[in-house]
């Protein structure tokens, strides 16, 4: 038994190489790893300068899914990442005074889109509200993958089916798409949405039918910031860090 530290990210054949080097046992239990029937090999992190975060204050972090004890993340949501790990008050500071809409939309969890996403069809549509109390339509949220938003513009009038995401993969785009499209066969009065990144609207191989209009998460940020700022505010503002303490 003993063990060997590595920098994160060092390759398997670098393992090899520092446990040859270390003139320790390791290396040729590393050699026969696959012939191991009594032993276990364990990969772990020494943390250092950690601090706990709580989903409740950055919502985002629920909707990563971590791979066994770990959760990988892209380039993309790594800001949101550093705001949690500094402990932003406001999520969006950690992005300066010059950021656009659509990186500040970045920062809203699905389901915090998905509400932002009914204020502004709420705005584009007096009525909009009126109807969905009515409970003609699916909660955001809901089960169907290919819709989240369902409503109509007014009673008795052109239905509202939409679909919402964060999502920047053009074959998943497209995929959203096609499935978002599938309503205009079933029904001629209905105004398909797709919200969804900028990068997916401005990606050539993303095709978007002609019956679906895309609308970019920043522009609907950008309405939302001008007619409902307390809502961002609220969504994209975390307590006071004495508030998330350690639970250990």
């Amino acid at each position: 038994m003993g063990h060997l530290e590595v920098p994160v990210g060092t390759s398997e054949s670098e393992v090899l190489t520092r446990a040859e080097e270390s003139s320790s046992s390791l290396y040729e239990l590393f050699q026969n790893i696959d012939d191991i029937d009594d032993g276990y090999v364990y990969t772990g992190l020494q943390l250092e300068d950690s601090r706990w975060v709580w989903y409740r204050d950055y919502p985002v972090l629920s909707a990563k899914l971590p791979r066994g004890a770990l959760g990988t993340w892209d380039n993309g949501d790594m800001k949101y990442l550093q705001a949690a790990y500094n402990g932003a008050t406001t999520l969006t500071e950690i992005l300066g005074n010059q950021a656009s809409a659509e990186e500040k939309a970045r920062f809203l969890a699905p389901g915090q889109l998905e509400t932002v996403c009914l204020e502004y069809l709420r705005q584009e549509y007096t009525h909009f509200l009126q109807l969905y109390s009515i409970g003609e339509n699916l909660p955001p949220g809901s089960e169907l993958r290919d819709i989240d938003i369902l409503g109509r513009s007014h009673p008795g009038e052109m239905s509202i089916v939409a679909q919402v995401t964060h999502e920047t993969d053009a074959d998943e785009l497209n995929d959203k798409l096609t499935k978002l499209e599938g309503y205009a066969r079933s029904t001629t009065k209905a105004r398909l949405l797709f919200f969804g990144p900028r990068a997916g609207y401005e990606n050539p191989d993303v095709v978007i039918p002609e019956s679906v209009e895309y609308i970019s998460n920043g522009e609907v940020y950008t309405k939302l910031e001008q007619l409902k700022p307390a809502l961002l505010d609220a969504m994209l503002t975390a307590p006071p860090e004495n508030e998330g303490e350690s639970p250990l």
